[in-house]
């Protein structure tokens, strides 16, 4: 039998934790994970808290993908969109079908490379 190869699977392996549905997260605490108050950077999408520390190159301080860290990205992946106001703003009421395909093909991408640690409250 052949393996099935899923939309946004990484060109090598990753080794992923279970998914931890149990920590929950507020939105005060979730802006702690932004590599600077914590050193830890978590991004929410879809209200899953994913662990993104590991790639520093993407989001480490400096880089155009921190303004994530620490945050619901769910909008502003939506749109494709690195402004801090789609950041900021977390309504997902007024996105397009297109837009809600492309968040859901971020979150596919983010699911198979980093370790959800919690959920967003």
């Amino acid at each position: 039998m052949t393996e099935v190869k899923r939309k946004f699977a990484p060109k090598i392996a990753v080794e992923l934790n279970s998914p931890d549905f149990k920590t929950k997260f507020t939105k005060e605490q979730l802006v702690q994970y932004n590599g600077r108050s914590k050193p830890q950077r978590y991004i929410a999408i879809k209200s899953h808290v994913f662990d993104v520390t590991k790639n520093e190159s993407a989001y480490g301080e400096g880089t155009k993908y921190n303004v994530f860290c620490g945050y619901d990205a769910s909008r502003a992946l939506g749109k494709s969109s690195l402004n801090l106001d789609d950041v900021l703003n977390e309504s997902l009421n007024d996105l397009t079908e297109k837009q809600l395909q492309t968040l859901d093909d971020w979150y596919s991408f983010f699911e198979q490379r980093y370790n959800i640690v919690g959920v967003l409250i």
